[in-house]
């Protein structure tokens, strides 16, 4: 009767584990590192995109107020793309805005004129039938038209002066 003992150590799996973990971590470091790298990049042409979409909106209205550019931005059918048209949109409707209120005041100018032609050309012909009845209306009413004369001369400068402003501000 005889017995065997064989005796083998662990060391040799033990080394095989270490190996396997430290290749695992090195792999796993190395994707890590990749990603990283991947995302900033991404996050880097993000900010691009929107820096210069930010400096275009910016650039789009002049000091004064007016806009001088309605389209910009890229055509990229992502979120930047949309947000740009957005922009995009909202300067047309701006400019047409913008050009209402400015065409505005001379429209104003020509449509307070007119009723205040008839309203003088209705106090010059009181006044003139006033004369041919040698006074026969109230010795007061005289002093009413003159007041309504000046109303009407100030209406008539404030509404010279609306459309000077507006060729100055052309």
């Amino acid at each position: 009767i005889g017995v065997v003992v064989a005796q083998e150590t662990t060391n040799s799996i033990q080394t095989v584990q270490r190996q396997a973990i430290a290749n695992l971590f090195n792999k796993t470091l190395i994707v890590f590192t990749i990603v990283t790298l991947l995302l900033l990049g991404f996050a880097n042409r993000l900010s691009v995109r929107l820096r210069h979409l930010r400096n275009q909106a910016e650039t789009a209205i002049d000091p004064n107020g007016r806009v001088t550019v309605t389209k910009i931005g890229s055509s990229a059918k992502d979120e930047i793309g949309d947000l740009s048209r957005s922009f995009s949109s909202i300067l047309e409707k701006l400019k047409q805005y913008n050009t209402y209120l400015e065409g505005m005041a001379s429209r104003l100018s020509h449509e307070l004129r007119t009723p205040l032609a008839v309203v003088r050309s209705s106090l010059e012909n009181l006044e003139a039938l006033e004369n041919l009845e040698a006074g026969c209306l109230h010795s007061e009413s005289h002093i009413y038209i003159e007041r309504a004369k000046e109303g009407i001369g100030r209406l008539n400068t404030i509404i010279t002066r609306l459309s000077e402003a507006t060729r100055l501000e052309q």
